[in-house]
């Protein structure tokens, strides 16, 4: 399993320089995402719901 800091330092250590900003902001964006997926499931009882592709 993946954690969040490891995805967030891969992708700052990944990418150039000049697009460490953006990668910040992705990288809030999906502990953001994450919080709030298991927020969700704490408070309703329920796992989150899947998109189907």
């Amino acid at each position: 399993m993946i954690t969040f800091g490891t995805a967030a330092t891969t992708l700052l250590l990944t990418v150039q320089q000049q697009w460490h900003p953006a990668a910040a902001v992705v990288a809030v964006m999906l502990g953001v995402l994450g919080i709030a997926k298991t927020l969700y499931a704490a408070l309703t009882g329920h796992p989150a719901p899947r998109r189907r592709m």
